[in-house]
């Protein structure tokens, strides 16, 4: 998947913080509000020598993207369905409709779905350093703008 960014610093051992530039397939989407201002920020390989304020492309794996969508999207979703089913069946009492422990389980589930996508992300930081590669330097054209307030024109 390649992406534009702006280069926000360049750290030790070529790596570099890119503010990732919203596209307008972005519109609609407001996943970039996550974040705060309207941006994401990744770290990457920086293998050109780009410097703060540089326009560049950033290319990162289409399998890194499509995993760790699963495990930031999906993941939750799953595991908060078999929570409230185990929370429903083996939790609530005998003649009572279990509802609210099915809800707790839920949310147990959620919590620990919390957990295991911050141990996926250690251990797969630690596997692979930087999924994301400066490639080229850019420039930014009328299709790409900093944050997502501008790409709902």
């Amino acid at each position: 998947m390649q992406e534009k960014g702006i280069i926000t610093s360049v750290g030790p051992n070529d790596k570099a913080m890119v503010k990732l530039v919203r596209d307008k397939k972005c519109q609609g989407c407001h996943a970039c509000d996550l974040f705060g201002d309207g941006s994401a920020s990744i770290r990457a390989v920086n293998g050109i020598d780009a410097k703060p304020g540089d326009v560049v492309e950033v290319n990162i794996g289409s399998d890194k993207v499509l995993f760790s969508s699963f495990i930031v999207f999906l993941l939750p979703i799953l595991l908060m369905i078999v929570g409230y089913f185990i929370g429903d069946q083996f939790f609530s009492p005998q003649g009572y409709s279990g509802e609210e422990y099915g809800i707790g389980g839920a949310g147990i589930a959620f919590l620990f779905s919390l957990f295991i996508s911050k141990q996926v992300d250690k251990a797969v930081s630690k596997k692979h350093p930087s999924a994301a590669h400066i490639t080229n330097f850019s420039s930014l054209d009328d299709n790409h703008h900093l944050d997502c307030q501008k790409t709902q024109a």
